[in-house]
């Protein structure tokens, strides 16, 4: 029964690990209005345009993560018959 936990937290610790790194290579294109006026601005503008952007996405990506740590830690187990 241990093995099997451990396996299993290992699985969603790769798929999370392999999720991060893909969405990793999306997170520099932007959208494209934004990449339009950077484009537009100077290199420096540009790059605090782009950590604005990702300043932006930290709250929304921590609080769907809180809802769904909250959701697998307070599931019901499954029930044996």
């Amino acid at each position: 029964m241990r093995n099997h936990l451990i396996a299993s937290w290992m699985f969603r610790i790769l798929v999370i690990a392999a999720f991060l790194a893909v969405g990793s290579i999306c997170v520099f294109a932007q959208c494209s209005m934004c990449n339009a006026v950077a484009s537009a601005q100077s290199e420096g503008a540009a790059r605090a345009l782009n950590h604005g952007i990702l300043l932006l996405l930290i709250p929304p990506v921590g609080i769907m993560s809180a809802i769904l740590i909250w959701a697998f830690r307070y599931r019901n187990p499954p029930t044996h018959t």
